[in-house]
């Protein structure tokens, strides 16, 4: 195995993919032998018990290559309800021995959205996706193919996993053995991940991730109404707990061409129309 310093196909624009954590696991911890049956058992419960979403992706890529997989590179792309972040991307490369996180901006949809790329196929219309990469350059029908060709890949096998919020999340598998996976690597690789465990796990995982946390966004005063003094003096009343998520970008360019209360009076409509529509569709 080569290892080198160097991300392969790093030529990512650091606006857009911004590194969130690195995760190098010590060759002595780095799992020698296990069973795709082994590795869905540990998915559905001792994953849980991984400090960080990174650190349990980088577990896993380890034990599935542990496992027979001649595996390159292994991905987790998971999309997120964050008002930056349009999901984290988890890349595994064998030749590097780490796992880096990427939390990707929404400003990527308006760059690559519209590109015929394995991608995009996966997330927006949920296909499972295999290419062989070990052809001729004219017959790869997208860069991301092209790339993964330079660092020596032969073949490439992409699924939709479905999200609790009806969004697709992906995992790819890209291997450099010579003839690419065999249908027995493509029907346990699927297995894998289509198992009620390891799906659930994928999903519950995009809930728990970096991308999603809100605390840096979120003012401290609505706690406030809910500390024990307040709530020692006041009557005792049910509030169901309520977690809103509204596409606003490019507001910040807004009030340069709106007076303030002009844009305050736009903001509160834009909210009373949101919360009137779900009261609306709850009766």
């Amino acid at each position: 195995m080569t290892v080198t310093d160097r991300d392969p196909i790093d030529g990512l624009d650091p606006r857009y993919f911004q590194i969130g954590d690195v995760v190098e696991r010590p060759p002595a911890e780095r799992p020698q032998h296990d069973t795709i049956e082994a590795i869905i058992d540990w998915l559905a419960g001792p994953a849980q018990h991984v400090p960080s979403l990174s650190g349990e992706f980088d577990e896993f890529a380890w034990r599935m290559l542990a496992a027979g997989f001649p595996l390159l590179r292994a991905t987790l792309q998971l999309r997120t309800l964050h008002p930056q972040y349009l999901g984290a991307n988890f890349v595994w490369w064998r030749t590097t021995g780490r796992t880096v996180l990427r939390l990707v901006t929404h400003e990527v949809q308006d760059l690559y959205g519209h590109e015929d790329n394995p991608v995009r196929r996966v997330l927006v219309a949920g296909e499972t996706v295999r290419r062989r990469i070990d052809v001729a350059d004219d017959a790869l029908d997208s860069r991301s193919l092209r790339d993964l060709k330079v660092e020596g890949a032969t073949d490439y096998f992409a699924l939709p996993v479905k999200s609790s919020f009806g969004t697709n999340h992906m995992v790819t598998y890209v291997t450099d053995r010579t003839g690419g996976f065999t249908a027995q690597d493509i029907a346990d690789l699927t297995r894998g991940v289509a198992t009620p465990g390891a799906a659930c796990r994928f999903c519950a995982a995009s809930a728990a991730s970096p991308a999603t946390s809100l605390t840096p966004i979120s003012a401290p005063r609505p706690a406030q109404k809910f500390s024990p003094a307040r709530s020692a003096a006041a009557p005792a009343r049910k509030s169901p707990p309520v977690l809103w998520s509204s596409d606003l970008r490019g507001l910040p360019s807004a009030p340069t061409a709106s007076p303030g209360r002009r844009m305050i009076a736009m903001l509160n409509a834009l909210f009373e129309r949101a919360s009137h529509g779900d009261r609306e569709s709850r009766r």
